[in-house]
């Protein structure tokens, strides 16, 4: 069986050279193929939601350092691709300070969402809350208040 990959780094390539890319990573006749889409810009983020949708589920994409998850401002293309595209690994600061972590790392397919509270100027962390779902902006912010 063969399978075809592409690689774009999201920074330095253009709309329509990723359009190419994603269009080529298909094969003709399973459609089966790799993408990897590193730092994608919302123009990138775009094409990628409407190729995706033309090659099917056989077409593996990727998104490195996508930034979906974790944005101070609404975002809809972003809100919609983090529903569709699983974390496999998340980990961000929050807080005013950045003294809290959301973690996340899949493993047997479901891993839970942590939420640790880091003692500044320390690394080591301590777990106060973990789920399934993605922590919401409204619990982060219960547990660090600005």
């Amino acid at each position: 069986s063969s399978s075809k990959a592409s690689f774009a780094a999201g920074s330095s390539v253009s709309g329509d050279s990723l359009a190419r890319s994603l269009q080529a990573t298909a094969d003709t006749k399973t459609g089966a193929g790799f993408l990897v889409v590193v730092a994608p810009r919302k123009e990138h983020l775009k094409l990628v939601a409407d190729l995706s949708n033309e090659v099917g589920s056989k077409t593996c994409i990727f998104l490195l350092n996508a930034r979906l998850r974790g944005r101070s401002k609404p975002d809809a293309l972003r809100d919609d691709l983090a529903e569709q595209y699983n974390a496999v690994f998340h980990a961000r600061l929050v807080g005013s300070r950045g003294e809290g972590l959301v973690y996340r790392a899949l493993q047997d397919g479901s891993s839970p969402w942590v939420v640790a509270r880091r003692e500044l100027p320390k690394t080591v962390a301590t777990e106060l809350w973990q789920s399934i779902e993605e922590p919401s902006s409204d619990r982060l912010q219960t547990e660090f208040p600005s």
